[in-house]
């Protein structure tokens, strides 16, 4: 803790008040030379400026932009999204990866209805307290929608701050955030928190790029540590990343002419709440037999007779996620047409009612490919 302190001292001590004013003013004059026009940053609506951060948390502004316009048509008020069923939250959401966002920002709109009357809260602590809502979240939005004097530290920020000052701790350890805090503290304006917030977001996602920041037209040039002493590729430090774990998966597209059966994931893994097709999970990376497939589906339905015509193997693909390597194999079971689809934690739809489910994008791009007309 001592060493701790100590670390945070040093940095207050080093950065003096001309640095901080000289700081700022450059970033100022930087952010009114590139102006970054994005929909949500001339509002002070906080329910657009929530429904912004939490649409772009592990997703690029291209990528979350034709979302947040999507959301805003279709749940134009938190009261709205709270209304609508999760289902549909999901499925507008279908696409972004990292669904549990969608589910907590449906649970926020609920418990903003529910506590404070359909008013976005307007205290720091009442936002933070949101599901989905960390400590940046919370102050994006108490500074952007209020202007109340929270400093944002995301991934861009951090990537300034730890340039600037040198710093080589691990930016996602305990030691690294809290002196990147402490030096983003030292430079934050007080005065102008949402123009500083936006100003220093913007360089780090612009300009201060991951890979090959403008170094040669940087306003900070002169003041950058990581500069100075040619450490730019080395900084920011990320703790070394865990090995991806592989799943493999077995699908079976099950269909009878004229429905197919869905199933809903319901359980607490991957793509909860959303719905993918029957299947098994093993550790065989190779595919399954036609016979193996057959005599796995029929076990599934031991008290009727399964009349299958046929059983097709369709194609393997690979899909990854945040921490998993997934091994997908499909396969294609047709039965005759008035045999009865019913499966446990299953549902028969009629193949033109498949558009209204959320489907997980490995699931849907296979549908799409091998049966378009589903």
């Amino acid at each position: 803790m001592r060493d701790a302190h100590r670390g945070r001292q040093n940095i207050l001590n080093m950065i003096d008040k001309p640095a901080v004013k000289e700081f700022q003013e450059g970033l100022y004059i930087w952010a009114r030379a590139n102006p970054r026009p994005l929909p949500w940053k001339s509002t002070k609506d906080p329910y657009a400026i929530w429904l912004s951060e939490i649409l772009l948390q592990q997703t690029r502004v291209e990528q979350g932009t034709p979302y947040y316009h999507a959301f805003m048509k279709h749940f134009p008020t938190v009261r709205d999204l709270a209304d609508a069923e999760e289902t549909a939250v999901i499925k507008l959401w279908q696409g972004l990866g990292y669904y549990s966002r969608a589910r907590n920002l449906h649970a926020a709109a609920k418990r903003i209805v529910s506590d404070f009357g359909g008013r976005f809260p307007s205290q720091y602590s009442d936002i933070r307290a949101l599901p989905g809502v960390g400590d940046y979240t919370a102050a994006a939005i108490a500074s952007f929608a209020y202007d109340l004097p929270y400093p944002v530290l995301d991934g861009n920020v951090s990537r300034v701050i730890s340039r600037h000052e040198g710093i080589l701790d691990f930016i996602d350890s305990t030691v690294g955030k809290s002196r990147i805090g402490t030096a983003l503290q030292c430079f934050f304006d007080q005065k102008a928190p949402a123009a500083f917030n936006q100003a220093i977001m913007d360089f780090g996602a612009t300009h201060c790029t991951p890979q090959k920041p403008k170094c040669d037209t940087c306003p900070f040039q002169k003041s950058c540590t990581a500069f100075s002493r040619g450490l730019v590729h080395l900084i920011p430090k990320k703790k070394p990343k865990s090995p991806k774990t592989t799943r493999c998966f077995h699908y079976f597209l099950i269909r009878n002419g004229r429905e197919i059966l869905l199933h809903h994931r319901d359980e607490n893994d991957i793509w909860r709440k959303m719905y993918d097709l029957p299947h098994i999970e093993n550790h065989r990376e190779e595919r399954l037999s036609d016979t193996e497939c057959l005599e796995k589906v029929k076990s599934w339905f031991t008290d009727i007779y399964w009349p299958t015509t046929s059983v097709n193997f369709i194609e393997s693909t690979r899909h990854m996620l945040t921490h998993q390597h997934l091994i997908l194999h499909f396969y294609e079971v047709q039965s005759k047409s008035d045999f009865p689809l019913k499966l446990e934690d299953c549902i028969p739809i009629e193949k033109t009612t498949l558009i209204k489910f959320p489907l997980p994008k490995p699931i849907r791009d296979f549908l799409v490919k091998y049966y378009p007309n589903l």
